[in-house]
């Protein structure tokens, strides 16, 4: 009982009139104090541990959502590249038949005047037999003979 009480007679523990023991010593009391203090540094560090797990699982979840943005950015990427490149080919494909298209109309158009050249030097006999083919051609019908179309020609 002397060895609970801080130390036997000359320890400076007294008994209390409930029975209990005094801490009679400074060096108890800054225990208690330091007990204290590190009870409640304890829980200070248990709550920012607990805060960090958050924090750390918060921060999973945004690095998930980066990660699937940025799998649908590169998709979106690589869509696009491709488009792009089907675009490109489809413009050089319609650059190339406008031109050919435009040759044609060219041509077209030499021949028309050369037609129309040829027409006009053409007598004036030739411009009866025209009429003459159309009123044939309105008599059958809209029909003409491959003989009379060869001469209109």
């Amino acid at each position: 009982a002397a060895a609970a009480g801080g130390g036997g007679g000359g320890g400076g523990g007294a008994n209390r009139p409930d029975g209990g023991w005094r801490c009679g010593s400074s060096r108890d009391a800054a225990l208690e104090a330091a007990l204290a203090l590190s009870a409640a540094e304890k829980r200070a560090l248990e709550a920012e541990v607990s805060w960090l797990r958050e924090q750390k699982a918060e921060d999973g979840r945004a690095l998930e959502q980066t990660a699937a943005l940025l799998a649908m950015l590169q998709e979106s990427h690589r869509a696009l590249v491709a488009s792009n490149q089907r675009l490109l080919l489809q413009i050089a494909e319609d650059k190339a038949r406008h031109e050919e298209e435009l040759k044609m109309h060219a041509r077209n158009f030499a021949e028309l005047q050369e037609l129309t050249e040829s027409l006009a030097a053409r007598p004036a006999s030739t411009a009866k037999g025209r009429r003459r083919d159309q009123r044939m051609e309105s008599e059958q019908g809209g029909r003409m003979t491959p003989a009379h179309s060869a001469d209109t020609g």
